[in-house]
């Protein structure tokens, strides 16, 4: 059954919109891990602690760890667990249903069950060789692709559903309320 073009069409936008969000959430993570790489230092380092001990230093220590945490607490949900409806924010949450969506995730798999063509080491085959080789190593690369897309994508959408079911999760989302609450 083919779809009309209209369906098509706003099927490989929201991929298109998919791949711009995950680009988005990959920039988003990155920051989350240069915040880490940030405060786990300065909070474990205990000589750092004491050098500053009863200063004005200490309190300016105390800032910039408070500052960083909620940085990296707010960039965490917003990830992860926020299903706002502005659209200017990207999460998981908010991925799920166009993912859900057949004509999207047909898009997705054709593009993940792209064969790569051979690299060939040596020339001395023929042409009608190669030819047959590819053919078969495509075909060969097409069904183990669907296989693995067809295995791991129901699993994927399932875990990204259970992530605001985990206890973890509502834990996490009482502490960014409580705790950016006081800022807001």
């Amino acid at each position: 059954m083919t779809r009309p073009p209209s369906q098509a069409k706003t099927a490989r936008s929201r991929a298109k919109y998919l791949r711009c969000c995950v680009t988005e959430l990959a920039h988003v993570y990155l920051g989350v891990i240069r915040k880490l790489a940030l405060i786990e230092p300065l909070a474990h380092d205990s000589d750092l602690c004491l050098r500053y001990n009863k200063t004005i230093g200490a309190h300016g220590l105390n800032v910039l760890l408070h500052t960083v945490y909620l940085g990296l607490v707010r960039d965490i949900y917003s990830i992860a667990l926020d299903d706002h409806s502005k659209p200017e924010t990207v999460s998981l949450q908010k991925m799920v249903s166009p993912l859900r969506e057949p004509d999207v995730r047909r898009i997705f798999k054709t593009d993940y069950c792209k064969p790569q063509r051979p690299k060939w080491a040596t020339t001395d085959i023929s042409k009608k060789i190669k030819q047959k080789i590819e053919r078969r190593m495509q075909s060969t690369q097409r069904k183990e692709s669907s296989d693995c897309f067809d295995a791991t994508y129901p699993k994927i959408l399932n875990a990204i559903y259970a992530l605001r079911k985990d206890p973890l999760a509502k834990k996490f989302t009482h502490i960014r309320n409580r705790r950016l609450a006081h800022l807001e």
